[in-house]
């Protein structure tokens, strides 16, 4: 089990250089909120990506990874507390780094009564999670949002809010 691994050396670079090309998009300037997930590696790549915006990062943690099917144990990397998190000096020289909002890592634990990462897969805690994303993306006042989580996470909330 990893713990809470960071991005590659060439994977920075690419987000950076990713960064600069999607400003070439229109609607890259209109992006009012990030949501990201509050794993090492995917606030690097919202730092990365939206450094030269003045787009907000806020940090969900339900777009934290989960496991993909009923044998994998959960979580395959495993993340750690907010304080841990803000005191990482590797993310506090990250350009975006102080722009980036921690409140529902804080709160998590006292909302739910558990640390924002789980530590086994269930398809019960799974669609909560997905119906916590849900009703964070209808709730938030903006318009135009982009999503920095993992792999495949991002595709089953959507999945299933298609076929539930």
């Amino acid at each position: 089990m990893l713990v809470d691994a960071k991005l590659a050396s060439s994977s920075v670079d690419e987000m950076k250089e990713l960064g600069r090309n999607l400003l070439q998009i229109p609607l890259m300037d209109k992006v009012e909120i990030v949501l990201c997930s509050p794993m090492s590696r995917a606030i690097q790549t919202a730092c990365l990506i939206f450094q030269h915006t003045n787009t907000k990062i806020l940090l969900v943690p339900d777009l934290s990874e989960f496991g993909l099917n009923r044998k994998m144990t959960g979580f395959e990397n495993t993340g750690r507390p907010c304080e841990t998190l803000l005191a990482d000096k590797e993310l506090h020289g990250l350009p975006k780094f102080k722009d980036v909002d921690f409140s529902l890592v804080r709160n998590f634990a006292d909302m739910y009564g558990c640390q924002w990462w789980n530590s086994a897969f269930n398809w019960d805690k799974f669609r909560s999670q997905v119906e916590r994303v849900k009703r964070y993306i209808l709730e938030i006042p903006e318009n135009v949002l982009a999503v920095v989580g993992h792999c495949c996470n991002v595709s089953f909330i959507i999945i299933v809010d298609l076929f539930t």
